[in-house]
């Protein structure tokens, strides 16, 4: 594999935003819904902070921050998704997290709480919104339940559209979800090893008459239509859609080692989105009780095996913690930029990426305090490690689908290579204190309030925000197919069964080195910063890292 194309293809680290007022930063997410030549817009969230900024000038230029939100209630957020408001079509955000177990719809151009919905009995751990309607929500709970909404004002009465629980779902808490491109399909995975696939029912569309009809009453979805417990042995917490196939990661704290801690790409036996959608009734009843079980609407699996073909892991070391989640890019087109320089790097770009640390008990070092002695305590094996800085794992999936395998390129980053900025004054939203991951299993014990307060909006950028996405337009079938399925993997894929794609992306299932690896050098000094979530805008040039330890925005970018 030529370094060359390695570095040509994959982004840089451009600069790092560390945030002088310590809060965990727990996800990123661009505004999907914007216009080819805007600046990139994301949002951050943590703890009870909502930040909104815009990237000025490409992954190296300016970062101006739009507007920020506290919740004055005793909440830890982490999960949240863009949306549009259906009468106006402005942007708002969808968030939720642990404590008041409700999701808050905020207006990003006015600044306000627009509604609240409640129906959820514990901490939200994932949302999601529909590709095809921003005006569908999906979420998923510690209270075993899945919750498709309804964010429309028509049906502002009941905006609970479905409940996917019962006797044939998630036995322990539902923590990551994922919508097909199609809208129709929703992953699910939890803390029972299950890994979900449903089958939602078709809704009419925001801007049809019947619309209104639809808040008449939840319709109750007990089984899915695909389910496993053979694929992994812990917690899953990160899933995606790729096309019709699946990425998805567990975490097993209890048995760390790099075949428990890997991302597959695998995909489910005779599923195929450009055939019928199968009826509801169409759900097997009999679910999988125990490890190695699975149950299919598209295969016989009756016989105790098949049901779904791994194609290819990802090996994740130093995923060492809950809530580190992958990102998976849109796909880029580099036909225009490498044509003549580097005929061989034209083949679509997605860019798969994950944080982590790596620890080496070869080479023990003990933490003490600043001003002390070490102690025999201190210092004993179970006390001691050697962690190399920060990683960023990145996999290019179109130089894989030529055969190019990764054979983990280390870039180590100096401060003279990238930007170095310190984010000041986060007020209000400051928290002191260590974070506490959100996918533990102990609540925090809180008394909850329901207050909200806004920072002042920068008058230039809100303006200029207000007027700029609320004409954005909404998702069509175009964008989507662009944005997630280049042609060529699509026309590799296998159309029966018995049919043997040749693409190296499908099969053996072979663990895949890093193409790339970005690691934080030492004059950083930022050696503890623990990645969380990792996102990319929608035109796939730029990504930005998040974490805690501090709470920092690590941003790549193509040259």
């Amino acid at each position: 594999m030529s370094v060359d194309i390695v570095k040509a293809r994959l982004p840089r680290l451009q600069q790092v935003v560390e945030f002088e007022d310590i809060f965990p930063l727990w996800n990123v997410k661009f505004y999907p819904y914007g216009h080819a030549e805007d600046d990139p817009v994301f949002a951050v969230i943590g703890d009870v902070n909502t930040i909104v900024y815009k990237l000025v000038g490409g992954a190296g230029g300016d970062l101006e921050r739009l507007c920020w939100f506290k919740d004055g209630g005793d909440v830890n957020l982490f999960s949240f998704d863009w949306t549009l408001d259906s009468d106006t079509g402005e942007p708002m955000l969808c968030v939720a997290g642990e404590g008041e177990n409700t999701i808050k719809l905020l207006s990003v151009t006015s600044g306000t709480l627009a509604r609240t919905l409640v129906g959820h009995g514990h901490k939200i751990n994932d949302l999601k919104t529909s590709p095809v309607d921003p005006s569908v929500l999906a979420t998923a709970s510690d209270d075993n339940s899945i919750r498709v909404w309804h964010l429309h004002t028509n049906v502002a009465h009941q905006p609970c559209a479905a409940v996917l629980s019962g006797d044939g779902g998630h036995e322990t808490g539902v923590i990551s979800l994922a919508f097909h491109a199609n809208g129709r399909y929703l992953l699910s995975g939890g803390y029972d090893t299950r890994l979900c696939l449903w089958v939602l029912p078709e809704y009419p569309s925001s801007k049809d008459a019947a619309y209104g009809k639809a808040g008449a009453g939840a319709n109750i979805i007990h089984f899915p239509h695909f389910c496993t417990t053979a694929l992994h042995f812990h917690q899953i917490d990160t899933l995606t859609f790729h096309g019709d196939h699946i990425l998805s990661k567990s975490y097993d704290p209890e048995k760390y080692s790099p075949e428990h801690n890997r991302i597959l790409l695998w995909r489910i036996t005779g599923f195929n989105s450009n055939k019928p959608i199968p009826p509801l009734t169409a759900a097997p009843a009999n679910m999988p009780r125990g490890i190695h079980t699975t149950v299919s609407a598209w295969s016989d699996t009756s016989q105790g095996s098949g049901g779904f073909q791994v194609l290819m892991a990802f090996e994740c070391p130093g995923v060492k913690a809950d809530f580190m989640r992958f990102g998976l890019s849109p796909v880029v087109d580099l036909s225009e930029s490498f044509t003549t320089t580097h005929p061989q790097l034209t083949t679509p770009s997605t860019i798969l990426a994950i944080g982590g640390h790596i620890y080496d008990k070869e080479k023990p070092i003990s933490h003490k305090p600043k001003g002390k002695e070490s102690s025999s305590a201190s210092t004993s094996k179970s006390n001691t490690h050697w962690r190399i800085p920060t990683q960023i794992h990145l996999w290019d999936l179109g130089l894989l689908a030529d055969g190019v395998e990764g054979q983990g390129l280390v870039e180590t980053v100096s401060p003279k290579g990238i930007g170095l900025r310190v984010e000041r004054s986060i007020k209000p939203g400051s928290s002191k204190g260590s974070p506490s991951s959100p996918l533990t299993k102990t609540p925090r014990a809180s008394t909850f309030g329901s207050n909200l307060e806004v920072g002042a909006f920068n008058t230039r950028s809100s303006s200029a925000l207000s007027s700029r996405l609320s004409s954005a337009r909404t998702p069509d079938s175009d964008m989507i197919d662009s944005t997630l399925v280049t042609s060529d993997y699509n026309s590799k894929q296998a159309t029966t069964d018995s049919e043997a794609p040749t693409s190296p992306l499908w099969g053996p299932y072979t663990p895949q080195k890093a193409h790339k690896i970005i690691q934080a050098g030492q004059g950083l000094k930022i050696p503890d910063f623990t990645p969380r979530t990792m996102a990319w805008s929608p035109d796939g040039k730029v990504g930005i890292v998040v974490g805690d330890t501090p709470a920092s925005l690590w941003i790549l970018g193509r040259d």
